[in-house]
């Protein structure tokens, strides 16, 4: 009856109303920014992963806090385009990455 009649739950917008008075950014770390992906064997599951930020995190920060002391060879934005360590993580830009290892 409540999908009927509004819609939606209204689950996603409390969520994102939620984390908008926090103050933070959902990020969205995927393997393939093609599909968007996880990359898990046999897994199909797209945005499996999320992490929420403090606005105006850097790019380099948000890498730290999710792959640790690895090295960073380069990071990937959606559609394959790199992305500098420097730029901020936003609703909307930016927040969906795929951190590769390596050296560049």
């Amino acid at each position: 009856m409540v999908l009927f009649r509004f819609g939606s739950t209204g689950v996603v917008e409390v969520l994102s109303r939620a984390a908008s008075l926090l103050g933070l950014v959902p990020l969205f770390p995927v393997r393939n920014v093609n599909t968007f992906s996880s990359g898990a064997a046999g897994s199909t599951a797209v945005f499996r992963d999320c992490v929420l930020l403090k606005k105006n995190t850097a790019v380099a920060d948000a890498a730290r806090k999710i792959m640790g002391d690895a090295p960073l060879a380069y990071v990937e934005g959606a559609g394959g385009v790199r992305v500098s360590e420097d730029d901020i993580v936003a609703v909307g830009k930016n927040d969906i990455l795929s951190f590769k290892v390596g050296r560049a």
